[in-house]
This record gives C-alpha cells, structure tokens and sequence, in this order.
C-alpha cells in the first residue's frame, strides 16, 4: 500500500508533533491488514515507513517509536471483550504481528480521525471543565486527542482558544477550571464500574456539616452531576433510604459491596412540578429567557421595568413520601439577591424569606460569636453533603 504522499512534515526537527504521530498511526492502521494471516511486522512497518524517519534518528530509535505508536493503536482500539481491533500479537521466538480484528474496525478508526475546528474546541472544553469524571484509563485514552486539539487551535500568534473563556464566576482571581479531585485512580475506577454496570458500593466520606472525619457509607450511585462549579455523586443511601449529593472530591475511598442490592431509584418518585411564580427586573428577566432555567417561560409586564413569570418548576425530593426541597433553587435564585420577589410556590417563598432574614440579621450583629454562631447554622450548602 502507497504512503499518503499529501502530508508532509520538517525532518530537521527533533521533536514530532501530534498531527505527525496521528499521520503515523494512520500509516500503520492502513498498512495492516485483517487477521493474523494477513497481519504485519515491525521489520515490514519499518521499511514502509522509511519516508517518516528523522534526519537524525537512528534506525533502532525510528523502530521503537513504531513499537510505541502500535501500542497506542492497540490501546485506542482494542476491546479485550470482543476481541476486536487492533491486534498485537507477541510471538515467541518470532516477529511480534500486527492485524486487524475485521475490515469494520480498520475502516472505523481510519474515517473518524478527522479533528475540524469544531472538535477541537469540544476536546478543548471537555479537557478544561470536565476531564475528572473521567477514570484515568480513559482519560489516557484521549490524550493525543487533547493535545491535536490544542495544536489546532493554535498556530503562529493567533490562538482560538483564548477567544473563549468558561468563567463560572466572572471573576479573574486565578483558573476557573476544573482542578483534579483528590482521589486516587483505583477509586475513581470503581466508581466508574459501580456507575456503569448498577453495583452498590462502600466509601469512606469526609463530610463538612459533623464532628466525625470520616464516615462509612453504603450507596447505590445513580449518576454524577455538575452543580455551581463541584462535581457530585448522586446517590441513594441505604441506611437513611434517602437520594443524596456528594462531593466528589470528599470521597477518600470507593470499594463495590457485592452483598448489598443495588437499589435503582425511580427519579419521578423523587421531583414534583409546582406552579412558580415571581416578580423581577428586566435584567433577570433576560438572564433567564436567555439560559436553560426553564421551558415556555411567560413573562408579562406589571410596570415600567418590572415582570411577573409565571411558569411549572420540578423540585426535587430526598424521599418519595417527604416534601420537596427548594435548596438548591433557592442557590440559584440567590445571586439575583434584591432583583427578584418569590411569590409561588410557598415552600420557596418561605426559604428566601428565612433567608434573607438570616442574611438581614448577620450583617446587623455586633458580637462576633452571635455572627460566627449565625455562620456555623446557615443552611446553604446542606443540601450538598
């Protein structure tokens, strides 16, 4: 099979970039053929790929970069469950062989490594924001993507990445992306497994709001959720029979409890949809249309800058038989501060009015242990664990 003679590339420098490597794997799924018997060697690549050696790289250096290159494949492509995609097989006492598993896999890798601008810049966010719900395994997996991505983005003086910034707070006191949660892999890789394949679990959880350092728990995990910048397990507690929040980077230690059921939570047992009604300026007026806050959202004018929404919310429940908890909308509905009025539904309403009387009553007290004692008994936040 003929190189691709349209790319191209410096021989002269010592360093290969990500688009050369990808252009390297390419070769070497192309050149491989589909089963053991029409497999390849590492000699057979190598003289092949002669066109793709450094001015100053020596033979044996050129042939472990193709070692390292074909593991890679293998890793990006193999599933050891299905036994397909590339293959390597190590053969004792001769050359190590290269094949694919079926012509499908071959042609699925080669047409879907095509990174546009568009890709580049998903790769570029997810990197950024939302790289720790990945187990390391596969988070390994993608990073030559990650890296093409930041090489398509950016080339001379012009870098489109930094034409978007992902500010959750609008502030510039340092990154606002995300930072790894203090968890060590094998943990994260349980979790994952626990996640993916319905198994209960025991972790060890260091809690904020008790006197105790480290609690254990058995949970039946049911996804993970972004909330205002923290990632959180969201999971039903077997001993409470509750649905709860935690934090993900509190979680110290995750094993899979194999003589627990998993206990699948039905959420529409979990929400219920209320009438909602408030009164607010024009500016929330347009945050609101212009984000996801709700669907058919009705506004209608009460005077000169001021609107009355009228729409069906869903709260969310800890329990199917408890009342439903406004927390964390009350969070959200908080940064409007004196900009909104909540009239509906009453449970809403009364939590901002506790709130705000808290809030009133914190920055009028005069002796520190009354505000430190009004700091230690808010309830923001409680409802993340």
């Amino acid at each position: 099979m003929m190189l691709d003679s349209s790319f191209s590339f410096d021989k002269s420098k010592d360093h290969r970039s990500s688009d050369e490597k990808l252009a390297m794997k390419r070769q070497i799924a192309s050149l491989t053929g589909i089963g053991g018997e029409r497999g390849v060697t590492i000699h057979e690549l190598l003289e092949q790929l002669q066109p793709f050696i450094k001015g100053n790289q020596t033979q044996a250096a050129f042939t472990k970069e193709l070692h390292r290159l074909a593991q890679q494949l293998h890793s990006e492509t193999y599933d050891p469950a299905e036994h397909v995609g590339f293959c390597i097989e190590r053969q004792k006492g001769r050359s190590t062989l290269f094949y694919w598993t079926d012509e499908e896999e071959k042609d699925a890798y080669l047409n879907d490594h095509e990174l546009t601008e568009a890709r580049a810049l998903a790769l570029y966010v997810f990197e950024q924001q939302l790289r720790e719900i990945f187990p390391q395994r596969l988070a390994r997996q993608l990073e030559h993507d990650f890296s093409r991505a930041h090489e398509k983005l950016g080339h001379d003086d012009f870098k489109l990445a930094r034409l978007f910034e992902i500010s959750h707070f609008g502030l510039q006191n340092g990154s606002e992306s995300r930072a790894p949660a203090e968890q060590n892999e094998s943990s994260l890789e349980t979790l994952f497994v626990a996640l993916t394949e319905r198994k209960a679990i025991s972790i060890e959880y260091a809690p904020v709001f008790t006197s105790q350092k480290i609690v254990n728990l058995t949970l039946s995990p049911q996804r993970i959720r972004y909330i205002t910048n923290h990632l959180y397990l969201q999971a039903y507690d077997h001993d409470a029979q509750a649905l709860s929040n935690y934090d993900m980077s509190r979680i110290k230690a995750v094993d899979l409890n194999n003589s627990a059921n998993f206990h699948a939570v039905d959420f529409s047992e979990y929400k219920v949809t209320v009438p909602f009604k408030a009164r607010c300026n024009s500016w929330v007026k347009h945050y609101l249309q212009s984000s996801n806050f709700a669907e058919d959202q009705h506004f209608s004018k009460v005077e000169n800058d001021i609107w009355e929404l009228n729409i069906d919310i869903t709260l969310p429940k800890d329990a199917p038989d408890k009342d439903p908890n406004p927390t964390l909308l009350a969070d959200f509905l908080g940064m409007f501060v004196d900009a909104i009025e909540l009239l509906e539904p009453k449970i809403l309403r009364s939590h901002m009015i506790s709130r705000a009387g808290k809030l009133a009553l914190l920055y009028s007290l005069e002796d520190q242990r009354e505000k430190f004692a009004a700091l230690r008994n808010s309830s923001v936040g409680r409802s993340k664990v």
